[in-house]
């Protein structure tokens, strides 16, 4: 017996103990898997408030201890409810001790095998397995608190997009309304216009009647009064007295009738240069609507390239923000300058 002894070496020996400290270590982790089975199963078959009470009379144990077992079993244990069977899913953490394995849980399910795999769970100590979870979760924080800051920036040059881009819609729509304006001004000055130019031949032509008549009546005036007198049964001195009557009332007669014609052509006249005057005044009301509408044309297109324009510095303010401090000095340096001179030529 001593010399079957004696031939073993130390190494066997050690591999020996740590075979049987992982057998123990698998052992207890599967251990713990089925009394985390069985206390997830007796949870459910008791009543509400007998919990701490089953626990502590009949197993023993607290409620913390409990819930780690339960935990164990629902992070690592297989889904049957066989007795005494393999009760850890994964090789990977049937090698592992209770300790470790509790620890694990703060690694997500399906991040936890590669990870525990990553750091050598198995031939780590307990704490520097939870050294490298907790660096794992400040890593985790950090990319997270990364990712969210992108995405607030993100969200909010999408938001200053939008708006930019709503700003300039809202001024496109702006622009096309003032040259809509602009439009129906110029057509309602062409309408004016044409009617003044009618209204000034109406007038013209009553004018030339009026001057037509007058010269008919200077005519009439001039020429000698024509009657026809009867001479049967009149004496010389009856036929001198109708001739001068009757040159008398000719005359009369018809310088009446110029008369009346050259008042109403008058009037006419009037009528017509009061139409002409109200053209005018119309006319002129349009030239000045048309002149606004042209102004706020030139309003809203200067406005859109002002917009245009505080997109443009925005870019630049964001870009500019991205360089070193020697180039962005720089660049805002020759952007100082520029806008300077602009700013002088506009004064």
């Amino acid at each position: 017996m001593s010399e079957q002894l004696s031939t073993r070496t130390i190494g066997q020996v050690a591999q020996e103990i740590n075979w049987y400290k992982a057998q123990g270590r698998k052992a207890v982790l599967e251990c713990s898997v089925e009394i985390g089975r069985r206390l997830t199963e007796a949870k459910e078959m008791l009543p509400h408030g007998e919990w701490g009470r089953w626990l502590r009379e009949e197993v023993g144990y607290s409620k913390s201890s409990a819930n780690n077992a339960m935990r164990i079993f629902e992070e690592y244990g297989s889904t049957q409810m066989g007795l005494f069977g393999s009760g850890v899913e994964c090789q990977t953490f049937g090698n592992l001790d209770y300790t470790k394995a509790l620890a694990l849980i703060a690694v997500p399910a399906e991040e936890r095998e590669q990870f525990a795999q990553d750091v050598d769970a198995e031939n780590i100590s307990v704490r520097e397995l939870k050294a490298q979870i907790k660096a794992r979760e400040q890593e985790r924080d950090e990319a997270e608190n990364r990712a969210k800051g992108w995405e607030q920036k993100y969200t909010q040059a999408k938001k200053q997009e939008e708006n930019r881009a709503a700003d300039l819609t809202d001024a496109l729509a702006q622009a096309e309304k003032a040259q809509a304006a602009e439009k129906a001004a110029r057509e309602d000055l062409e309408a004016k216009d044409a009617a003044l130019k009618l209204a000034n031949q109406r007038l013209s032509a009553h004018n030339a009647e009026v001057e037509r008549l007058q010269k008919e009546l200077e005519a009439e005036r001039a020429k000698p009064a024509e009657v026809a007198v009867q001479t049967v049964d009149a004496t010389p001195e009856q036929l001198a007295k109708a001739e001068k009557k009757g040159k008398r009332e000719g005359k009369k007669a018809a310088e009446t009738a110029l008369n009346e014609k050259i008042a109403q052509a008058e009037e006419q006249a009037k009528a017509a240069e009061k139409d002409a005057q109200e053209a005018r005044d119309e006319l002129e009301e349009a030239k000045k609507r048309l002149a606004q509408q042209a102004q706020g044309k030139e309003l809203a297109e200067v406005n859109v390239l002002f917009r245009q324009c505080q997109e443009t510095l925005n870019q630049m303010r964001q870009g500019l923000n991205r360089l070193d401090d020697l180039n962005r000095q720089k660049v805002k340096g020759a952007l100082t300058q520029i806008l300077g001179r602009y700013l002088e030529e506009l004064k």
